[in-house]
């Protein structure tokens, strides 16, 4: 935000597949298309500022919005396609079936956190298709960009229950 107003409402729940929370694939990415400012009370923005994310396990699965359309794009059609992050090959674009529309959004997000072993069909890249690989839906001029990374996960260790300040050399330095 160039007004440096970094706060953020962060809105968390569970996903039960085809579920009350849950929604197609395709609708979502349409109702995310069409969105024009964000939903949550106070926000105001424009969608397209906005990214989201999942985290779950050893991954995150962000997503973001972009107002660009390719030359192949369909306006009243989802189209999907992908690209290698290391070498820059594309996967071929394809309208998105009624089948894949119909996905449930919350599986979707299972197979980016369970991945299994992934190869490109005509093994035009030996990259891993499930974390080299950005995805991308456009529909309407919008296109939406879903990556997954790896994350670290870490211990929480908790500091110490003493903290004493050197006032000499305003050092900190801690005693267990």
């Amino acid at each position: 935000d160039p007004d440096g107003d970094w706060s953020s409402d962060v809105c968390s729940s569970d996903l039960i597949f085809y579920g009350e929370n849950d929604v197609a694939l395709g609708k979502f990415v349409e109702d995310l298309c069409r969105a024009g400012n964000c939903p949550v009370p106070g926000c105001g923005r424009a969608m397209l500022v906005h990214s989201l994310s999942w985290v779950h396990g050893r991954y995150r699965v962000s997503l973001s919005l972009q107002n660009y359309a390719p030359s192949f794009a369909r306006p009243e059609e989802i189209v999907m396609y992908g690209a290698c992050k290391i070498c820059g090959v594309k996967t071929p674009q394809a309208a998105m079936s009624d089948e894949t529309y119909k996905l449930s959004f919350g599986k979707f997000l299972e197979l980016y956190f369970y991945p299994q072993n992934l190869r490109l069909a005509d093994h035009s890249c030996d990259h891993n298709p499930h974390t080299d690989f950005s995805r991308f839906f456009t529909f309407r001029n919008i296109t939406l960009g879903i990556n997954v990374d790896p994350i670290d996960l870490r211990n929480i260790v908790a500091p110490p229950l003493v903290l004493r300040i050197d006032r000499k050399s305003t050092r900190l330095n801690s005693s267990h």
